[in-house]
């Protein structure tokens, strides 16, 4: 039986392993017979919560303290007794992930006019440069929340979501060490999200192929000269993606 003194929490960023990490943590919360909630939409965090995952909030106003704040409202995990995973992903790939994800969605904000721009987010995006406007904007927003990110914080592990794709098993096995689980029943029921047993992969994966990074296809030199333009210069040295 899992140690229910404190809270799991997994804090993901959009496009960095939300659904993922939402099907891993439901599985094994199932199994463990703990209280599941996904929280990405919410302003606050049910007392009765044992496992929480939630996607962080694009809209970036971290200048004094970071705000763990879902898409709902400040959650502030940072006052609750938790251990908890943070999963990153290399900010390029989140940017194309991004851009061939908001193309294809059917949801409202897509659809509506993107900041008085007389263009919606979808059109901007299918018309002039696509990549250089999903920088600037939405994946913007994820990209420097991440950025401000308290990573000294130890109570969290940090975990890249391409990590998953190098070796799933291990990856999983580190979580649950970290989080104070059972490592075979967490490895056990994390097996279906595996994508490498796949034959399909879920739509939320707008990749078609493992092992290459989509970005690679996707941008032009002009692209990474505007990205080191946008963003600090430490950023991808800070998330560990500078070698």
């Amino acid at each position: 039986m899992a140690n229910l003194m404190y809270k799991r929490v997994f804090v993901t960023h959009h496009k960095t392993g939300h659904h993922l990490c939402g099907n891993i943590a439901q599985a094994f919360s199932k199994k463990l017979h703990l209280n599941y909630y996904d929280l990405s939409r919410a302003s606050e965090v049910p007392i009765d919560a044992d496992v929480i995952v939630y996607e962080s909030s694009a809209e970036v106003n971290q200048s004094v303290v970071y705000k763990f704040e879902s898409w709902g409202g400040d959650l502030k995990i940072q006052n609750l007794n938790f251990r908890g995973v943070h999963v990153i992903r290399h900010p390029y790939e989140i940017i194309s992930s991004g851009y061939r994800w908001h193309q294809i969605i059917d949801r409202p904000w897509v659809h509506a006019e993107w900041k008085g721009t007389g263009k919606s987010y979808k059109e901007h995006l299918q018309s002039g440069d696509g990549i250089a406007f999903e920088m600037k904007n939405r994946s913007r927003g994820v990209i420097m929340n991440i950025y401000e990110f308290p990573f000294s914080d130890k109570r969290f592990l940090t975990v890249k979501l391409e990590e998953f794709e190098q070796d799933y098993d291990l990856t999983i096995a580190r979580i649950a060490r970290h989080l104070g689980l059972p490592e075979k029943v967490v490895i056990k029921t994390s097996a279906p999200f595996n994508l490498h047993a796949m034959t399909k992969f879920p739509a939320y994966v707008t990749r078609k192929k493992l092992g290459k990074s989509s970005h690679v296809t996707l941008f032009k030199p002009h692209h990474y000269k505007l990205f080191h333009e946008l963003f600090p210069a430490d950023l991808l040295g800070r998330l560990g993606y500078d070698k």
